[in-house]
């Protein structure tokens, strides 16, 4: 039986602290994930879909030297970053 609780991310990018919660591990890192992909898309002056396209393609072909600079900071950005479940009415020290 799952414990009651949230799934929660945080992404430190763009001079702000990126966060999100959701029901499932997928849910909360899906959604920085899209949020990440907007927000630079939007700084950078560059199309969403392009970019979102261009990570896509760099996920399949899995070689990290035929990368762009747009996609190496999006792999750098996640690389160790995940969702964490944080259990209701348990207290976490970190």
């Amino acid at each position: 039986m799952e414990k009651p609780g949230v799934w929660m991310m945080e992404l430190d990018r763009f001079g702000y602290t990126l966060r999100v919660m959701g029901r499932t591990k997928e849910e909360a890192e899906d959604a920085m994930r899209e949020e990440y992909i907007r927000a630079y898309a939007k700084i950078n002056g560059i199309y969403e879909e392009a970019f979102a396209q261009a990570i896509g393609r760099s996920a399949l072909c899995g070689d990290p030297d035929e990368e762009d600079e747009d996609v190496a900071c999006y792999r750098a950005a996640f690389e160790n970053n995940e969702a964490h479940f944080y259990e209701f009415g348990k207290v976490e020290w970190e």
